[in-house]
């Protein structure tokens, strides 16, 4: 018999009512029709003894995910976005500014130049319904990946809206008057609702003390000493302000001479 570890630590009899309602839920106006029985069929199948809650509803995440149809990956973000929520906030999503001044404090984000009365506007912007539309790989790549965390105490502190809205507010924070509001609203729609595909370096570091956002560093060395040095200095540089590089290496081959003879190149190494 399945028994359910709650949240407050009650352990319940399993309920099928409770994880259909969950599944019916995350089904609700999906266009293609979600064959949301059968994920709850194949969830329950091979469970048995005690499970938490939380990691039911990552099982139904699963089921949802293993299908490889779109609207079950529609399920799937639903239920992660609550899950997320819930892990992260405990259900008590913070406002803009209490967030930002936090990661601020904790030196995870730069304090952003808005006034009380823009940080009550762009909280009548933001919509964290919207991570309730997305599916299960958008919003775990962007908690997983892009969002600010303590990876070494595995401390969360951003949903997909309050990434959006960071990069929005950084992006704005030189425009004055009403242009900036405007501006911040104009990128957050944008980047919301996926009409503008930002490179990873602008979700990582956008509104934080790191200022590495280019996405891609492309650079030629050419074969003497010092050049090969200056290049390997330049792929440290940009690969820890988090771009991705390229090089482009002017060497000889394999049995050149160096030096006049003296030397014998040791050639190109293999990609």
């Amino acid at each position: 018999m399945l028994r359910i570890v709650k949240r407050d630590g009650r352990v319940q009899d399993y309920d099928p009512v409770k994880l259909q309602k969950w599944a019916i839920w995350s089904a609700k106006d999906i266009r293609e029709r979600a064959n949301w029985s059968k994920v709850v069929t194949k969830t329950v199948k091979n469970l048995s003894g005690v499970i938490t809650s939380q990691d039911l509803q990552r099982e139904l995440i699963a089921s949802c995910v293993r299908t490889k149809r779109w609207p079950e990956a529609l399920m799937a973000g639903r239920l992660y976005a609550a899950l997320s929520h819930k892990e992260i906030y405990d259900d008590k999503t913070p406002t803009v500014r209490k967030l930002q001044s936090r990661l601020a404090d904790l030196g995870l984000m730069s304090k952003l130049p808005y006034s009380d009365e823009e940080y009550a506007e762009i909280e009548k912007m933001i919509d964290h319904s919207r991570d309730f539309h997305m599916s299960y790989a958008q919003i775990r790549q962007i908690r997983k990946k892009y969002a600010i965390q303590n990876t070494v105490k595995k401390l969360e502190y951003e949903t997909p809206q309050f990434v959006f809205m960071r990069m929005a507010m950084k992006l704005s924070q030189n425009m004055e008057g009403e242009d900036r509001l405007a501006q911040v609203k104009s990128y957050y729609e944008d980047l919301s609702a996926s009409r503008i595909n930002a490179p990873s370096p602008n979700y990582l570091n956008l509104g934080t003390p790191l200022n590495g956002l280019a996405s891609c560093c492309l650079y030629a060395v050419g074969d003497d000493a010092f050049s090969i040095a200056i290049g390997d200095y330049i792929a440290d540089v940009m690969t820890f302000k988090s771009a991705g590089i390229g090089n482009t290496l002017q060497t000889r081959s394999l049995g050149d001479a160096v030096r006049g003879g003296r030397i014998r190149h040791l050639g190109k190494m293999p990609y």
